[in-house]
């Protein structure tokens, strides 16, 4: 995360660059096995922070700017409650052998198997749909009625994160949006 205001610069270069989409880690797979080191609140916070900064300034000299995915979801969101169409029920992943999961994140996990293709599970509950995100600081959050959420198979396979990345990632994405309004600062350290 130290390096996203370069990963701008990067694809500022880029004329036919549209936007960049960020994807926090989740503990599965390979990378499951070994303990992935996350960044800490605090360092995605100050990332995140550079990486606005750096695309306002890039886009000020682009005739096209770039987007950044999670800021249009905080725009979007007022009043959603899912963060993806498999949080929603609306989603189904399936595998080269016809096995049916909610999501392609949680392919392979007998947990959330839904049958196969020619014999699927009609279950009325969907494994996904169940699971929120919850923090301890959810009541005060500037976020409270416009959340994103966060990926219910991330919170599944990452859990105890408090506070959870991406409370720190949306928190802050929307501190430097208030900012660009001349309301809040959004100035960690360089």
């Amino acid at each position: 995360v130290a390096v996203l205001d370069q990963l701008v610069l990067l694809l500022a270069g880029y004329s036919q660059c549209r936007g960049i989409g960020l994807d926090l880690l989740v503990n599965k797979g390979r990378g499951g096995k070994k303990l992935l080191l996350h960044p800490s609140p605090a360092q995605l916070e100050i990332g995140i922070a550079k990486m606005v900064r750096a695309l306002r300034l890039m886009n000020a000299q682009r005739k096209i700017p770039i987007t950044l995915r999670e800021m249009e979801h905080l725009k979007q969101r007022a009043g959603s409650t899912f963060f993806c169409h498999a949080a929603a029920g609306n989603s189904l992943a399936v595998t080269p052998a016809g096995q049916l999961y909610p999501c392609g994140q949680t392919m392979g996990d007998g947990t959330f198997a839904l049958g196969t293709i020619t014999q699927p599970k009609t279950s009325s509950t969907l494994p996904l749909t169940s699971i929120k995100l919850k923090s301890v600081q959810c009541k005060a959050c500037l976020l409270k009625n416009r959340c994103p959420g966060d990926c219910p198979s991330r919170i599944h396979y990452t859990p105890g994160q408090e506070p959870p990345l991406s409370c720190v990632l949306y928190r802050t994405l929307a501190t430097c949006s208030e900012e660009s309004n001349g309301i809040t600062p959004c100035s960690p350290p360089l």
